[in-house]
């Protein structure tokens, strides 16, 4: 769990195969709501708060370029 400091204050929740905004002081809670992210590349964003939360590997096969459905 990360403590992230400022204007508006706000908790990540960081696992081994995920991250998520825990709790967040901005009005909307879009952050919250947005769930987890659990792929590189994927964001969670917080424009209140002026945060951004991306998430990277360095497991490149793991790494998709593409999906086909």
């Amino acid at each position: 769990t990360y403590e992230i400091e400022g204007e508006l204050p706000l908790t990540v929740y960081v696992t081994e195969k995920s991250v998520k905004v825990q709790s967040s002081s901005c009005p909307d809670k879009l952050c919250e709501h947005s769930g987890e992210i659990t792929r590189s590349g994927q964001s969670i964003v917080c424009l209140p708060a002026k945060v951004s939360v991306t998430l990277e590997s360095t497991d490149k096969q793991n790494d998709f370029d593409a999906v086909v459905g």
